[in-house]
């Protein structure tokens, strides 16, 4: 079997970075934080996005979207209050199985254990 190449590879999901427009303050958005939160909360409770996180260095969010195209979440992500309002956008990356691990391992004998599969093993729940 040949290794897919990455235009093959399907995507999976879209992760969504937001960024804050220049010149925008905290207190801009603050007013719109509400509506924002309950929009996020109504979209995982649908299954159109998995995971939201806050980035650590005070730059703004990271979105997981269960779309299969970069429009799809557009669309999605186009609705958010910060955006309509132009306070934030998101750069959109869409994401999928990582296939270039599957060329090293195509020759490997399948009952090949790696050095660390008891390891793993043992520590798995």
């Amino acid at each position: 079997m040949r290794n897919p190449t990455y235009a093959e590879a399907q995507t999976a999901k879209v992760a969504g970075i937001t960024r804050t427009l220049p010149g925008v303050s905290p207190e801009q958005m603050l007013p719109h934080m509400k509506a924002e939160a309950q929009l996020a909360w109504d979209l995982y409770r649908q299954g159109k996005i998995s995971e939201n996180y806050m980035r650590t260095d005070g730059g703004g969010a990271m979105t997981l979207f269960n779309c299969r195209t970069v429009e799809e979440a557009k669309a999605i992500g186009d609705q958010f209050p910060l955006v309509q309002a132009g306070f934030i956008t998101f750069e959109y990356l869409p994401l999928g199985a990582f296939t270039p691990w599957q060329g090293l391992f195509n020759d490997a004998p399948r009952n090949e254990e790696s050095p660390n599969s008891k390891e793993i093993e043992e520590n798995q729940p």
